[in-house]
C-alpha cells in the first residue's frame, strides 16, 4: 500500500484512506464478501484510543473504507491500527474467516 498523508483542513471531515480491496486480494467477492470489518489497536483486540477513536472511522458496508478525519491542528504521529474484516459463504452463510491485517496511516 502506498503511504499517503494529508495535510490540515477544517473541511476534510471524512477523508478516504483505503478500502477493503487495498488491504486484502479477495479473488472470490461473490462467493465470500466481506460481511463486516472493523478498526481496531494494533493488537486486534483493544478499541482504539484517544485521539484516534475519533480520527478514524471505518464505513458501516462495502467496501469497509477508512477515513481519516483532517481537522487536528497540531496533527498526530503516525498510527498503526488492525483493520479486520470477517467473510462468509454466500451459498451456506457460513465458514466464517477473519482476515487481519496492519494498516499504518501517516
Amino acid at each position: 500500500m502506498t503511504a499517503m498523508a494529508y495535510a490540515y483542513d477544517t473541511t476534510a471531515t471524512a477523508t478516504s484512506v483505503y478500502d477493503s480491496a487495498a488491504i486484502f486480494a479477495n479473488s472470490k467477492t461473490s462467493l465470500c464478501p466481506l460481511a463486516t470489518c472493523t478498526l481496531t489497536q494494533s493488537d486486534c483486540t483493544t478499541a482504539l484510543v484517544a485521539p484516534f477513536d475519533t480520527l478514524l472511522s471505518i464505513e458501516a458496508n462495502t467496501p469497509w473504507t477508512i477515513k481519516v478525519s483532517q481537522t487536528l491542528v497540531s496533527g498526530y504521529p503516525d498510527v498503526t491500527v488492525c483493520y479486520s474484516c470477517t467473510n462468509k459463504d454466500s451459498i451456506t452463510n457460513s465458514n466464517e474467516q477473519t482476515l487481519t491485517n496492519q494498516v499504518t496511516l501517516r
